[in-house]
């Protein structure tokens, strides 16, 4: 006996009526399902399938970008009865919908960029019942060879769906999943999830961004697609349905943007514009930062930070992970390894550190802790369906999660952090364990809880998101002309604009090298620019050339940050003896030797909405592995194998050198086998690149307040150009500021400022 996948009875097909709208769009209707179809300026079409109009139980879900700002243009319909065919033009944007079969096409000056076969839209018409299996450990045993399984639970669900035909080429996007780079063939389940184990056969990690990015549909140029839903979401790229982009949600409607441009930073630019620009983070966040789970009391962070000091290793921040706290409990100091916080925080910032909290969304069931009662009486966490109190298990025992769902709820999450800060004045506020993590039931058991807008299974993969907003929030209201850095494990898209993003809890492997690259690169085509991994891997003791290459990997990431299991080693970077150690400490300091092309090009990225960091693509557009392009001019080859000893790097077209030296040029367009040694990564510079050099210091601020040169990288003509920004590095607004374009010509050697 077989069973077949259950397919979706409703097809948004025959066309009954279509009229414009009064904001300029235009409203189709088919079975009684209204089409929404705006264009967004300076993005692209949106296209939602209203269902939450005619099917009972059905919510629209809430927009997490920028979406409710941006100008619309005004659209017009053309419709030809006799084809069938119906226009809606937007400028030089085209969609032309047939009005039997309800297929798409989007085009742009007469050139289809993109196109379903026969309509995209599907969903079940009678609810389908769905089985959710709850794993619990309060009844399993350590001996059972698997856990003890509840009573299996069934929801409904209407299983809303949108689909295409895949375009030829790889299909990019999805961060926050494990695998392939490329995703063409795989299927992703887009539930966020708490589970450390990142591999192909697990490819769930912390966030949910339902966005992938292909060749246009012609062959020609660049398409994103950003199905819109933060309810649980399987995205199958070719593994139940070949040649196939499919995207099917468990309810809300169905909301797309459709983006296109000539190259792949242009769809990102678009990203950016819909969903929001990236936060900036203060300077320190672009230097080396060191955390472990955990350090165990203020004297071992003095001893950490005074030994960064004497091995003269530059370094800008430390973490204090969760056992600073009483018994786990949030906004509390342990009294007796902490009991003078205080004064840690002000030691260590006299050393040169910023010191960075983690804070957890569960809160401790106590009523003698104060931020659980105070919670309690504003009637302000996730509730079961008696509408008790939910409650899960987590780091402090029995816990409750606030429903940051909540506006209201936000803003009292946010007033207790303010108030937190205001006693403790940290730098900066982690978030982990904001899937949110449940140790009884997971994700499935979580998303049984009710929020006062409704049950969270409609929009669990807002979690991480909600609570990064409230925890932005509360550090504006503290510091309203002062950058932070909130740095969230889970989010969605739009969560850049609230918080930077790390990647979770990693291991010391070599696939992991590559798993952070290519989820760096995923973020950053997405819209999302500052992100990394664990240094040189959470989980397990790395061996000498691992630790070697992770670190001269995260040199050349946005988040450079050192973190560890305290179950495992020491892995601080003066941990390693001899050659080991020398490298390490050279890969540190050749980011604080570039530390203001980060600040600059950074910037400049979240200014323009170009990508900071892309994929390098062959002649054929294949993404070569392990490699990146970083700031548009640094191609930057990743050693993810060991006792690798020459790589095969494709140079794009253009003249390119080796990083640092400026006397020997190579030609592009073309596939080189490089020599590799343990001693460095390959990195390459665009011809007509001029970087600007910095002196190491013991952190950023007194590196980017140093003596700074030019290396100058010239292009064929002998031209070179840069850009570099300054200002004071933490303020929110900074009059000082300033963005010089760097050139020089020719056969001279001065490098030309101009104030832009």
């Amino acid at each position: 006996m077989s069973v077949s996948y259950p397919e979706p009875s409703l097809f948004f097909g025959i066309i009954s009526s279509f009229k414009n709208s009064p904001d300029g769009g235009v409203v189709l209707n088919s079975q009684g399902v209204d089409l929404e179809i705006e264009h967004l300026a300076g993005v692209g079409w949106s296209l939602e399938a209203r269902y939450d109009r005619c099917h009972t139980g059905v919510s629209r879900q809430p927009f997490t970008g920028a979406q409710t700002t941006l100008a619309r243009t005004s659209c017009s319909i053309e419709h030809d009865p006799h084809s069938k065919l119906l226009m809606v033009h937007a400028g030089g944007d085209a969609l032309t919908i047939h009005l039997e079969t309800g297929a798409i096409s989007a085009a742009r000056g007469g050139r289809v960029y993109w196109r379903s076969e026969g309509s995209p839209f599907a969903a079940h018409v009678a609810p389908v019942k769905i089985l959710e299996d709850i794993q619990s450990i309060e009844q399993t045993h350590w001996d059972e060879p698997t856990p003890y399984r509840l009573v299996p639970t069934h929801f409904e669900t209407h299983m809303t769906r949108f689909r295409y035909p895949a375009p030829r080429g790889a299909i990019f996007g999805l961060p926050g999943q494990c695998g392939e780079f490329n995703r063409r063939g795989y299927r992703y389940d887009l539930f966020n999830n708490d589970q450390p184990w990142h591999i192909p056969s697990r490819p769930q990690m912390y966030q949910a961004w339902p966005i992938v990015i292909h060749e246009g549909s012609n062959g020609e140029g660049w398409v994103g697609v950003f199905h819109d839903n933060p309810a649980r979401t399987f995205v199958d790229l070719g593994d139940f349905y070949r040649d196939t982009v499919l995207f099917e949600s468990i309810t809300n409607n169905t909301r797309v943007y459709i983006v296109a441009d000539e190259n792949l930073g242009g769809v990102t630019q678009r990203f950016v514009t819909l969903l929001g620009t990236p936060v900036f983070p203060p300077s320190w966040a672009f230097g080396y930062q060191q955390c472990r789970y955990s350090y165990m009391s203020s004297d071992e962070i003095r001893a950490v930070t005074a030994r960064l000091r004497s091995e003269k290793i530059p370094c800008d921040s430390i973490y204090f992970d969760i056992d600073y706290m009483d018994g786990y409990r949030v906004f509390t100091r342990n009294p007796e390894t902490f009991g003078d916080l205080t004064e840690c925080l002000r030691d260590v910032k006299e050393n040169g550190f910023e010191p960075v909290c983690i804070i957890d969304p569960g809160v401790k069931v106590d009523p003698k802790n104060e931020t659980y009662t105070a919670l309690l009486k504003k009637d302000a966490y996730l509730k079961d369906s008696e509408n008790n109190t939910f409650e899960i298990l987590c780091w402090p025992g029995k816990a409750a999660l606030p429903d940051f769902f909540s506006e209201r709820v936000r803003a009292q999450w946010s007033s207790i952090q303010k108030q937190w800060l205001k006693t403790y004045p940290f730098s900066g506020v982690w978030n982990d364990m904001n899937e949110p993590s449940n140790f009884d039931g997971g994700r499935e058991k979580t998303a049984t809880a009710v929020s006062e807008l409704g049950p969270i299974r409609d929009f669990y993969n807002l979690y991480g998101y909600s609570m990064a907003a409230a925890s932005a929030q509360g550090w504006t209201e503290t510091h309203p002309e002062k950058r932070g850095v909130i740095i969230t494990r889970s989010g969605y898209p739009g969560v850049q604009r609230h918080a930077v993003v790390w990647h979770g809890d990693n291991s010391a492997w070599w696939e992991h090298l590559r798993l952070a690259i290519d989820t760096a690169v995923s973020y950053a085509l997405c819209g999302c620019f500052y992100t990394g991994p664990d240094i040189p891997g959470f989980f397990n003791n790395p061996s000498d050339d691992m630790a070697t290459r992770a670190f001269q990997l995260g040199a050349f990431l946005p988040l450079f940050r050192g973190h560890a299991y305290k179950l495992t080693s020491s892995k601080e970077p003066y941990a390693y003896p001899g050659d080991t150690g020398r490298r390490i400490k050279e890969a540190i300091a050749l980011r604080y030797s570039l530390v203001r092309e980060w600040y600059s090009s950074y910037e400049r990225s979240r200014r323009t909405g170009a990508p900071l960091l892309e994929p390098v693509l062959d002649g054929d557009k294949n993404p070569v592995r392990d490699c990146f392009m970083l700031f548009g001019k640094l191609l930057v080859a990743g050693v993810t194998t060991r006792d690798e000893r020459a790589r095969a790097i494709w140079l794009p077209e253009g003249v390119w050198y080796r990083l640092g030296d400026t006397s020997e040029t190579l030609q592009g367009g073309q596939w080189i086998l490089e020599p590799v040694t343990l001693e460095h990564l390959p990195v390459f510079v665009r011809g007509g690149t001029i970087l600007t050099r910095n002196t190491p210091q013991k952190n950023t601020p007194e590196t980017l307040a140093a003596e700074e040169h030019f290396e100058i990288y010239r292009d064929a003509s002998g031209a070179a150009a840069g850009y570099w920004y300054g200002d004071d590095g933490v303020s929110t607004t900074d009059s000082r500021a300033q963005r010089i374009a760097l050139s020089v010509t020719r056969g001279s050697e001065v490098v030309e400022k101009r104030s832009i």
